[in-house]
């Protein structure tokens, strides 16, 4: 009889509950899609809406619990005090232009509205934050009057209660009507798929944001349908940062985008128009990071995080073997927040380290890995067996991380009011946005700096970026000039002009700020348009005094990211110690930039010359320390 009763039991849990045991059976279940209001998307109905992540996913996991990781949060910031995006620029993870406070004055320095932040950086020739962020955050929720976060309220609901043309969140400087226009165009959800189908589009969701269709953008991006129409349209398409008319284009306020769906694939939908839940992976694979990490980080240190230049990648390993949830209980690890930042509450970073693999024994293989992490210390034992004290000083990435195998960007010059860079491969001038993410020709390498690394300094890879621009100086601190003022107040006038070569390999003419009476000429032109004590950023910061340009007492450093990938098992000392320690050795040689546009006039393509720096005179050194016996 107690059989009988159980076995009763378990016929009725089944009769009651197919899905959940279906779904364990077959993974994620076919699920139907959701509009912006949570009504069903269908062939019959509603059929040419977008889908609404919040909605569609929303309607089983929590959303908001999900959406707590800085993945989503990374404009506003993060518990615990780590900073968000809001506040910074010239950055490739940011725009040229910081975001405008949510109560500003209006000057040429007041930074972008969010409304063109989310896209706009894409045409100035960075990544917008729209194309660096999976929605959520400040792509989705707007700022209280204190400038904080605020999760009550969706930037479309915000906007209903009110537009200024003052206000950091609902104002535009390129509309007709310099207001935003969320109504039309929609948020920004945070887009699970992005992660979770491996055949996730980012460049067709990153096309649908620069069209300022942002509530299409997650359909476009899964590859779900066709999106026809555009909010807006630009003019010419192709046309390059430093050319007339660049912004122009046309809006569309009046006629919404339609959804074609792809209801006949049977790869995607079932006959009655349902996602098949088959298409996505709890498992976040490396070709989902790098849609969006591949490119920044190509851009910002030269990696490719290509097989044959990674030796993590050529094991078939994944980011998220390194790179995991932060938390001890799965109710933690729901907040998706990756490792190695940290969320309040939660005090262990469970980020592996080089350390934690190769030395501590903290390796777990996983089927497909290598069965152990190889221990590196009698080899180095071997090769360097009187130098053992260099691994104290020492990263793993300091030698290891000693071929970049895309381009990557190291200098920057926004002083003609559109970003030019050049390459840190081959000091070439690179298209913008493209070029910069492209392979190398040939592997570089790359500079050795020093860095704290918790336990005092160390030498570590890196890639310096050294820039140039045109900010204004007000209490000690220097925010950059809006770009389109910049172009605008320099436009016509005659500053140095270089050759220089591109990517494409054809040599093309450049104006730049090289010279003093180039910095008093566009200093002077700066300050006849408005600005407020304008000051030119470059080796140092330059202002005018008495009519004349005085440099700043202190050098300004660039700003240089750590290489911590590209990691290949032969690197710097692979052939003894002579690949350091020569004179020619670039571990201790390889020169720096130090003013962008002198060297264009003077030095260009060097690597050396009068305004470049050696790290051994940075490192307070006369030459390169001999071997030691």
């Amino acid at each position: 009889m107690a059989v009988f009763k159980i076995f009763a039991c378990l016929l009725i849990l089944v009769l009651l509950c197919p899905a959940p045991i279906q779904a364990a059976a077959a993974g994620h279940p076919d699920v139907w899609l959701r509009n912006q209001i949570g009504e069903r998307i269908s062939p019959a109905f509603n059929q040419f809406d977008s889908y609404s992540p919040r909605r569609t996913c929303g309607g089983c996991h929590p959303y908001k619990t999900i959406t707590q990781g800085y993945h989503f949060r990374q404009g506003f910031g993060m518990p615990g005090g780590q900073a968000g995006l809001y506040g910074r620029g010239l950055d490739l993870s940011a725009l040229p232009e910081p975001v405008a406070p949510k109560q500003f004055r209006a000057s040429l320095a007041e930074g972008l509205a969010v409304y063109d932040w989310i896209s706009a950086g894409a045409r100035a020739g960075f990544p917008s934050a729209g194309w660096v962020m999976p929605g959520g955050g400040p792509l989705e929720f707007g700022r209280n009057r204190k400038g904080e976060a605020d999760f009550s309220r969706t930037l479309i609901e915000g906007e209903a209660q009110g537009r200024a043309a003052a206000d950091g969140d609902y104002s535009s400087r390129l509309t007709p009507d310099r207001l935003s226009h969320f109504r039309e165009s929609g948020v920004i959800e945070a887009d699970c798929l992005i992660c979770h189908y491996p055949g996730y589009k980012m460049d067709r969701r990153n096309a649908q944001i620069n069209s300022r269709n942002y509530r299409w953008a997650a359909t476009a991006g899964a590859g779900l349908g066709t999106v026809k129409g555009a909010i807006f349209t630009y003019s010419d398409p192709q046309a390059r940062p430093e050319s007339q008319g660049f912004l122009d284009g046309k809006w569309n306020f009046q006629k919404r985008p339609l959804v074609e769906y792809n209801w006949g694939s049977r790869e995607l939908f079932t006959p009655e128009g349902r996602l098949k839940g088959k298409i996505l992976s709890r498992n976040v694979g490396p070709e989902n990071c790098l849609q969006c990490h591949g490119i920044l980080d190509a851009a910002a240190t030269g990696t490719s995080h290509a097989k044959k230049n990674d030796a993590h990648a050529k094991a078939g390993f994944r980011c998220t073997d390194c790179h995991r949830l932060v938390g001890k209980t799965s109710a933690e690890r729901l907040r998706h927040q990756v490792a190695p930042a940290r969320l309040d509450g939660i005090k262990q970073a469970t980020m592996q380290t080089c350390a934690d693999c190769h030395y501590d024994g903290k390796y777990r293989a996983r089927k497909g890995l290598p069965a152990r992490a190889p221990d590196p210390k009698q080899a180095h034992a071997k090769r360097f067996p009187r130098s053992t004290f260099h691994f104290a000083v020492i990263s793993c990435t300091g030698c290891h991380a000693a071929g970049q195998g895309a381009r990557g960007g190291y200098l920057l010059d926004t002083s003609m009011g559109y970003p030019s860079w050049f390459t840190a491969e081959a000091l070439e001038q690179a298209s913008v946005p493209g070029g910069l993410a492209d392979a190398a020709k040939k592997a570089w390498k790359p500079w050795t700096v020093r860095h704290n690394a918790g336990r005092g300094e160390m030498y570590a890879a890196g890639a310096p970026r050294v820039t140039q621009w045109f900010g204004q100086l007000s209490g000690g601190k220097v925010t950059p000039l809006r770009l389109d003022a910049v172009r605008k107040s320099l436009g016509k006038l005659d500053f140095t002009t270089v050759k220089v070569k591109g990517v494409d390999g054809k040599t093309v003419n450049v104006k730049t700020i090289a010279a003093e009476n180039d910095i008093a000429r566009a200093l002077r032109a700066l300050q006849a348009a408005g600005a407020k004590n304008p000051v030119f950023v470059s080796d140092r910061v330059y202002r005018l005094e008495g009519g004349k340009v005085a440099a700043g007492s202190e050098p300004v450093p660039p700003r240089t990211a750590l290489i911590r990938h590209d990691v290949q098992k032969k690197g710097y000392g692979s052939r003894g110690c002579m690949d350091c320690h020569t004179e020619k050795a670039e571990f201790f040689t390889k020169a720096r930039v130090t003013n962008v546009g002198r060297f264009l006039k003077e030095d260009y393509p060097g690597p050396g010359g009068a305004n470049t720096v050696s790290p051994l005179t940075e490192w307070g050194l006369k030459s390169v320390p001999p071997m030691s016996r």
